[in-house]
């Protein structure tokens, strides 16, 4: 069973993932929770040209937090290749996990971040859906697979922008926010199976009791979970 969490930065994604990898394990359920953007490898020298070409910016704020700051739609290396690229790296990273799952043989993979939340990126970073155009076929037919498989719960995290940037200090623009909360409410809108939690004026304990709730009601044949 893979447990596929996507959504805005901001609306607790980690912190729910964290909780639910937890429960999991106290029900006596094998667990693998993976971050699955943590691992750029065929990204790993385009991030290299974008700091030398200053493509990528550096914001420090009042915390002493460093934050990174893409603008690779001006760059026609950046948008023609970091589509593809990052695309094979989130690939590469669930088939990885899924090989080394099996390997430990546990019975749950927690994906915090998924493809959705890679396509997204692409379009936010790069301003532009001509990577989607040019291989639109392949990616839909991927996603409908991906989203509708027997063995995947996709669970979706949406904040408004005002809270996720109060919540999360690292969030330089609003309108990433609001912009990419738009591209899940569709996908969304298309699949039925894709449970969606509005955590704007949710707290950190009530998130994820719905969200205890709704993995029973899921997998209440295939698990007996504690209360």
């Amino acid at each position: 069973m893979n447990i596929i969490i996507s959504g805005t930065d901001g609306a607790g994604k980690s912190t729910q993932a964290i909780l639910l990898e937890i429960f999991l394990r106290n029900s006596n359920i094998r667990v693998l929770r993976i971050w699955s953007r943590s691992f750029p490898i065929f990204t790993y020298i385009l991030y290299i040209y974008a700091k030398l070409t200053k493509r990528t910016i550096i914001i420090k704020k009042s915390n002493e937090s460093i934050i990174p700051i893409h603008v690779f739609w001006v760059d026609r290396v950046l948008c023609n290749t970091y589509p593809y690229l990052l695309f094979l790296d989130t690939l590469f990273v669930i088939s990885f996990i899924k090989v080394l799952a099996s390997v430990l043989r546990c019975n749950v993979i927690i994906f915090d971040r998924s493809i959705i939340d890679t396509i997204i990126d692409i379009i936010w970073d790069c301003r532009s859906t001509h990577f989607l155009k040019k291989y639109g076929k392949f990616i839909g037919k991927y996603i409908d697979k991906y989203l509708s498989a027997k063995e995947n719960i996709p669970i979706f995290f949406i904040a408004s922008a005002k809270m996720a940037t109060k919540r999360k200090k690292d969030i330089v623009n609003p309108v990433e926010i609001s912009f990419k909360k738009k591209y899940y409410m569709l996908l969304a809108t298309k699949y039925s199976n894709i449970i969606i939690l509005d955590t704007t004026s949710l707290s950190i304990s009530s998130v994820f009791n719905s969200l205890r709730i709704l993995i029973n009601e899921r997998c209440a044949k295939e698990w007996r979970l504690q209360h």
